[in-house]
């Protein structure tokens, strides 16, 4: 049996950090079902500002055949803001005789950690860089990462096995070395049965749900001065409802822009949505709208074509190509006035027309993104690296 550590700063039950947790988690379990790989997980034991687990010490929990390891958090601001761990480097020492190393994320104390054990101990490693490498993540915290990469990430990028992205625009828009070993493999989604729901009456013509962290890079400002530059014949017959957790303190300022603009009757801060109920409450509304200044996937995206809504999403969300491609969505980009256009067009979609568009992304979804497909080309990788060394 071939063991794999994975490095990875948050895990679920983390769902603070949104997507990542559930796609690493979810690509792990199957691996583990259906390949015969041991996969142990070192991550931290945090949720945004809170502990998952009531313990000073590390905590080894069982979950879905995985054994993840969740180690103390800093509780240093520095060590907070760098995802670090106290226990973090003399903790990896024991799985010295692993045979792969995937370290997801960059820019933190784990991914660095992670590359440098792998190298001391001659183990094989990789990276998922999950939208990291993108030209406008880089701007943020711009100066932090340029002196990273200079000391850590540049050079491990290049020893690596493979830097794995989900999609050829991820990679296109990404900064990187030269030398690396790219792969594109999409995120793997886990499909529950289809079910639908039974309709619900609604007041607006066009209702619209955000299903994502309340974050700067989400471009929910654009979007929320978008709607209120739409003509009030049509403002008047649609809603925002807006799901997430704020993790950049930009709640109280949209909340503003909100306010000053006289749209609190069509725009509603829902808060965090169970997952659980996630599916019913996707099937309530006519449109996704993810005005993102970067998304490396969305996973948002796929799970909203997964439950028949299309989508509305900017031209740096790297699903794009493929929401143009398969016609079950719109596309625009990030002027204000684009966005407000495009909201309008799908306004006046007959709602025969965006039921039809909702269809075609199902089919997307289901045919591109299933751990059939995904998992086999996780395989192939990992088998490849593993006979080489």
């Amino acid at each position: 049996m071939k063991k794999i550590l994975y490095i990875t700063p948050y895990y679920k039950p983390s769902w603070f950090y949104g997507g990542p947790p559930k796609c690493i988690a979810e690509q792990a379990e199957y691996l583990v079902s259906k390949y015969n790989y041991q996969i142990d997980v070192i991550t931290l034991n945090k949720n945004g500002e809170v502990r998952l687990f009531e313990s000073d010490a590390p905590v080894v929990k069982n979950i879905n055949e995985i054994t993840v390891h969740y180690l103390p958090a800093s509780e240093s601001k520095l060590g907070k803001a760098y995802f670090s761990s106290p226990e973090l480097k003399s903790y990896l020492k024991q799985f010295s005789d692993y045979d792969l190393v995937h370290i997801h994320m960059l820019f933190n104390a784990f991914s660095t950690a992670g590359a440098q054990f792998a190298i001391q101990n001659k183990i094989p490693f990789g990276y998922s860089v999950h939208g990291m490498l993108d030209r406008f993540s880089l701007t943020r915290s711009k100066w932090m990462k340029k002196i990273h990469r200079y000391f850590y990430e540049d050079k491990f990028l290049k020893k690596a096995a493979f830097v794995h992205f989900t999609t050829e625009n991820e990679k296109k828009n990404a900064i990187y070395p030269t030398g690396i070993k790219p792969v594109i493999i999409p995120i793997g989604v886990v499909f529950e049965p289809y079910q639908d729901f039974p309709a619900v009456y609604a007041y607006e013509d066009l209702r619209m749900i955000y299903l994502s962290r309340i974050n700067r890079k989400k471009g929910l400002d654009k979007l929320i001065k978008a709607i209120s530059q739409i003509s009030g014949n049509i403002r008047d017959r649609l809603c925002l409802d807006i799901y997430g957790e704020d993790d950049d303190h930009f709640l109280p300022e949209l909340k503003s822009i909100v306010e000053t603009n006289q749209l609190k009757h069509l725009v509603k801060f829902k808060g965090k949505l169970d997952p659980s109920e996630r599916n019913k409450i996707l099937q309530t509304y006519d449109l996704l709208v993810l005005t993102s200044f970067q998304e490396n996937f969305g996973l948002a995206v796929a799970e909203a074509l997964d439950q028949k809504i299309p989508v509305l999403i900017s031209d740096k969300v790297n699903l794009a190509d493929q929401i143009e491609e398969h016609q079950c969505g719109w596309v625009t980009t990030l002027k204000e006035s684009a966005i407000t256009k495009k909201i309008e067009e799908a306004f006046r979609t007959p709602k025969h027309i965006r039921k039809q568009m909702g269809e075609k992304g199902h089919k997307y979804v289901r045919d591109s993104y299933s751990f059939e497909t995904v998992g086999k080309a996780y395989n192939e990788l990992y088998d490849r690296i593993m006979i080489k060394n």
